[in-house]
């Protein structure tokens, strides 16, 4: 897969949306009537900043993505199905551990 952000450490919101796509193929564990079962799918999504310490780039993201696929196969009378997956992630970008320095 990739991932295009236009300016990461511009001062314009848009800019720092983060773009993904990606594809993907995998033979699964599952063998069925001597066939090895695969699954393959395209991927997009979209990442949105959250925080304004854009500069550092130290801030946490909101992940959309939307996933189409095919898994199995009609061959040897064996099932073959059609997938659509979304998702939504929180992506948290915070210091831990760090000492608060105050004078």
């Amino acid at each position: 897969g990739t991932q295009y952000v236009p300016n990461s450490k511009g001062n314009k919101y848009y800019k720092r949306v983060n773009y993904r796509m990606g594809a993907r193929y995998a033979q699964t564990a599952i063998e069925l009537k001597n066939t090895t079962l695969v699954e393959y799918g395209l991927s997009l999504g979209i990442g949105f900043p959250v925080g304004r310490n854009y500069i550092l780039q130290n801030f946490s993201m909101v992940n959309i993505g939307v996933e189409v696929g095919q898994r199995g196969t009609t061959t040897n009378g064996l099932i073959q199905e059609n997938f659509f997956k979304a998702t939504v992630g929180f992506t948290i970008n915070d210091r831990w551990f760090v000492k608060p320095k105050f004078d």
